[in-house]
């Protein structure tokens, strides 16, 4: 049913566009003068990498205030990637070379923390010794 129904509707849209082609062509061949220089295909010209430049150029001029505008958006485009381009370089220096600093410094952080580690071990050997001392003092060791 659906493959049907798709089949008929096909045929129903197809015949209109056959048709009308059929009709150009019989009203080619009775009016030879139908054929208008719209439709005709353009005379072959010398491409080369000299004239693409002033295609463009006529191109977006052709376009008139809104080609004018596409070319200083482009400039504008170009001009904010180059400096982009560059402060992404000049970051990318800062990060590497704050980096290196880190890894420079990173020795003195290792040594504080061994120091205070050390300094920690130091105060508990202190208490220990103070209550040993006291211990001795007040008699209850005999030596």
């Amino acid at each position: 049913m659906k493959k049907s129904f798709i089949i008929i509707m096909f045929l129903l849209w197809s015949f209109p566009v056959y048709s009308d082609s059929l009709m150009a062509e019989e009203y080619r061949r009775i009016s030879p003068h139908y054929e208008s220089q719209q439709y005709r295909d353009p005379p072959p010209q010398q491409n080369s990498l000299n004239e693409l430049p002033n295609k463009l150029v006529d191109m977006f001029m052709g376009q008139g205030i809104v080609g004018a505008m596409l070319i200083i958006l482009g400039f504008w485009f170009y001009k904010t990637e180059t400096q982009a381009r560059a402060d992404r370089i000049k970051l990318t220096d800062k990060f590497e070379q704050l980096v290196r600093d880190s890894l420079d410094k990173t020795d003195w952080i290792e040594v504080k923390t061994g120091i205070g580690t050390l300094d920690a071990r130091m105060q508990n050997v202190e208490r220990e010794v103070e209550s040993i001392k006291e211990y001795v003092i007040s008699g209850r060791l005999k030596t």
